[in-house]
């Protein structure tokens, strides 16, 4: 099953960093439940790597995949 990884931020303010959250959801036409949500984080790579992780781990092909040094080796998948 392919799926999709939707990313989720809050803006930071003055005295507080932006927050991250990754979310997997089903690649449909139609509204889907997610299939994983991650921890939110100050760092927008991290959540999106964990979900990415997750998803490959429960053998799904993920739509939106990130490789480069910025995001992990693609050695790792």
């Amino acid at each position: 099953m392919r799926v999709t990884i939707r990313t989720i931020t809050i803006p930071g303010s003055q005295g507080r960093a932006a927050l991250h959250q990754a979310v997997v959801y089903a690649t449909t036409e139609q509204e889907a439940t997610p299939l994983m949500t991650s921890d939110w984080s100050q760092r927008e790579p991290e959540v999106f790597m964990a979900a990415q992780t997750w998803a490959r781990r429960n053998t799904y092909i993920v739509s939106n995949p990130r490789t480069g040094a910025y995001y992990g080796s693609p050695a790792a998948r």
